[in-house]
């Protein structure tokens, strides 16, 4: 029954859930974020705001704006681009802004696949528009890079 009350607190949270395929992929946790999450990693949180165990890179500066996220994903080879459609050969990113801040990050991982961490909840698998709400805002700057080819 554990499992059907999260469902429901996801789709409370994120209304749009209800109306598009999506499915949770982790139990709930505290050990990492979406902007962690979004960078490939589960061993920490990463913010901007540093708060014990939390980790934001040095020479970043500290402020939660669309800027500085966007910085962050520069650092580790992301570069703008014009939307989160797929293309083989690269990994994408959106980052959702709502207020002129950024709320949240979510990682394309197939054609309109997209992985999220949400909060200290659960990691789920949804559209793109299945966060498009009030909570997270929209997604509208989006990023990519190059996928690193495995060496044989």
């Amino acid at each position: 029954m554990e499992a059907r009350g999260d469902e429901y607190v996801l789709e409370l949270y994120h209304k749009n859930l209800k109306t598009t395929p999506w499915k949770r992929t982790s139990d709930r946790t505290k050990s990492y974020n979406c902007i962690a999450w979004a960078l490939g990693h589960s061993d920490r949180r990463w913010d901007p705001f540093p708060k014990g165990t939390d980790y934001w890179p040095r020479g970043l500066d500290s402020e939660n704006t669309v800027a500085v996220w966007v910085k962050l994903f520069q650092k580790f080879r992301y570069r703008r681009c014009a939307n989160g459609n797929y293309q083989p050969g690269y990994e994408k990113v959106a980052i959702y802004v709502a207020d002129d801040e950024p709320q949240h990050v979510a990682r394309l991982i197939g054609e309109n696949l997209w992985t999220s961490k949400l909060g200290e909840l659960h990691d789920i698998e949804h559209t793109l528009n299945g966060l498009n709400d009030e909570r997270y805002g929209k997604p509208i700057v989006f990023l990519r890079r190059t996928l690193k080819r495995k060496v044989k």
